[in-house]
C-alpha cells in the first residue's frame, strides 16, 4: 500500500477491507494483513473490528489518520489486542517549480545489478527500524533483509524502478526505489545513501535528481514517507522544498491468543 491508497479517497461510506501482506507473512511466519482506515470518519471502529476478525489474520496492520485518536481503543475487544506501533508522515513537492539538481547522475539498474543493488541497500539501511520493532511477535523480522529483497525483486517490475545515484566523480553514493505507476505523481518508496558518502550533500542531491526526473516524465509531484522519529531525513526533505501532507498512525491489531505477551 502506498500514497495512491490515501490520495483522492472518498470522504465516507468506505467498506473496511483487509488485504493480505505476502512479504510480511513470509518474513514473520504469521498471517499478516493490512487495512486502511482513511480518511477520519469514513468507517467506524465497529466495522473495522469486524473486518479484522472476519479476515482470520494473526496480525492486521492498520493505517489511520492521526486525528482518529479513538480508533485504537475501539479496536480493543475480548478477541483482539491493539496498540500504536508508529506514526507515518508523507511529504510532497510539486515538480512545476525549477529544481537545481547540481552534480551527480541517476541511472536505472537492471537484472545484472542484483548483487550490487543488494549490497547498497544493506549498507544504506543497516540497523534501520520501522513499526515492526514495536511488536514482540515480529522479532525474527529484519527491515534490512526485507528492504534488500523488496528492492532486488523490483528490478524485474514494470512499475517500480531502481535508481543508482553517483556523485560527480562517478562513485556510487545512493540507491533509490521509485514507483512510476501513477501518471500524476511519483512515489519514492526507498532512498538511502551508503555510509561513506553521508554528510556530504549526497542525499539531498539524489532527491533533487529524482524530482527532476519525475518532472521530465510529466509527473505533477513527488512524494515520500517515513516514521515520525526520523527527523534528520525530514529536515533534508524540507531543505529541498518537500512539505508534509498526510500523517498516519500505524496500529498493530492481533488475535489475543497470538500475542506473545499476556495482558
Amino acid at each position: 500500500m502506498g500514497y495512491r491508497d490515501y490520495r483522492d479517497r472518498p470522504d465516507a461510506d468506505v467498506v473496511p477491507h483487509v488485504v493480505p501482506s505476502g512479504l510480511e507473512s513470509v518474513a514473520s511466519g504469521l498471517s499478516v494483513g493490512r487495512l486502511i482506515a482513511w480518511p477520519t470518519g469514513a468507517m467506524d471502529g465497529r466495522s473495522i473490528r469486524r473486518a479484522i476478525l472476519e479476515s482470520g489474520h494473526d496480525l492486521v496492520v492498520v493505517r489511520s489518520a492521526c486525528d482518529d485518536v479513538l480508533l485504537g481503543a475501539q479496536l480493543q475487544c475480548e478477541e483482539l489486542v491493539c496498540w500504536q506501533a508508529d506514526t507515518l508522515l508523507y511529504f510532497e513537492i510539486p515538480t512545476s517549480e525549477p529544481v537545481e539538481v547540481g552534480p551527480g547522475s541517476l541511472e536505472p539498474c537492471g537484472l545484472g545489478d542484483v548483487v550490487a543493488v543488494d549490497r547498497m541497500v544493506r549498507d544504506a539501511f543497516a540497523d534501520y527500524r520501522n513499526h515492526w520493532a514495536a511488536n514482540p511477535a515480529l522479532t525474527r523480522m529484519s527491515v534490512t533483509d526485507a528492504y534488500a529483497d523488496w528492492t532486488t525483486s523490483s528490478l524485474n517490475d514494470g512499475d517500480r524502478v531502481v535508481l543508482r545515484y553517483s556523485m560527480q566523480e562517478g562513485e556510487t553514493a545512493g540507491i533509490c526505489l521509485v514507483d512510476d505507476a501513477d501518471e500524476t505523481f511519483e512515489e519514492i518508496l526507498l532512498a538511502g545513501v551508503v555510509p561513506d558518502q553521508r554528510r556530504q550533500g549526497a542525499y539531498q542531491s539524489m532527491l533533487r535528481h529524482v524530482i527532476a526526473r519525475a518532472g521530465s516524465l510529466g509527473k505533477g509531484s513527488v512524494v515520500i514517507s517515513t516514521q515520525a522519529s526520523n527527523t534528520a531525513v525530514m529536515r533534508a526533505w524540507a531543505r529541498v522544498g518537500m512539505l508534509p501532507t498526510i500523517s498516519l498512525n500505524t496500529l498493530h491489531v492481533m488475535k489475543r491468543e497470538s500475542f506473545p505477551i499476556q495482558t
